[in-house]
């Protein structure tokens, strides 16, 4: 059964849609070879990233803000409420609802994934228009099936995966393969040659959260004196 929670923020009234959602497991279907129909198999361990409720904050156009009890399900990317003794539900997902746990602020952005657009939870790493992103995620692995039917079976785990995206301003994130620069100036093309110096100049391989983030400073500030010389240009 699903109910609706009402989250108040403060003397008005704004209401977070919170779906009660029960711890449930993952099932699976596969097939074995020389079967006919699926079967089905429970994935071992668990969705979330920490199985512990931390308490944390629930933001609303960055304005109002709601404490309570959160987890993150890192599987189904949605954070789950708890009230009392029960999972109350989870946070509805939106781009103008922000969330901070454990001293991280979680984001719901915009995002590539093959070409397609999608929205996700993201940690930005660092301030400014172009973003350095954190994904979490809960991931299955490939089934490996035995070779006959009669074989025993073993059942996929959940397994943590962590991914870097970096977002330019007004476009969704896209994903690096790994920290680098091969991986970074891919993105940031357009200011390539500059980048490049500026890298080699003070010793940046961009294999660290914060070499990248230098260099994504050095873009805004690049960027930022391109628009002044184009407004004065226009004037």
């Amino acid at each position: 059964m699903k109910l609706i929670f009402l989250l108040f923020f403060f003397v008005f009234p704004l209401t977070i849609l919170c779906q009660l959602s029960e711890a449930e497991p993952v099932i699976i279907s596969y097939k074995l070879p020389g079967a006919s129909t699926d079967r089905q198999v429970y994935v071992s361990g668990n969705a979330y990233w920490n199985q512990e409720f931390k308490t944390g904050k629930i933001f609303l156009h960055g304005k109002g803000q709601k404490t309570a009890f959160l987890r993150y399900d890192a599987y189904r990317d949605r954070f789950e409420i708890l009230k009392g003794k029960d999972i109350l539900g989870y946070v509805y997902k939106d781009s103008d609802v922000n969330i901070i746990l454990e001293r991280e602020k979680i984001e719901y952005i915009e995002y590539l994934d093959h070409g397609n657009l999608k929205k996700g939870y993201f940690i930005p790493l660092n301030l400014g228009q172009t973003v350095l992103y954190l994904r979490r995620q809960k991931i299955i692995p490939e089934i490996e099936l035995p070779e006959h039917g009669y074989e025993d079976f073993k059942p996929p785990a959940f397994e943590k995966k962590i991914t870097y995206y970096l977002r330019k301003k007004d476009s969704p994130a896209k994903e690096l393969n790994d920290l680098s620069r091969k991986e970074v100036f891919a993105v940031l093309w357009d200011k390539y040659s500059e980048l490049r110096q500026y890298a080699r100049k003070n010793r940046l391989y961009m294999r660290t959260e914060e070499e990248v983030i230098r260099v994504l400073a050095h873009y805004d500030s690049l960027k930022a004196k391109e628009d002044d010389q184009g407004e004065k240009s226009s004037d």
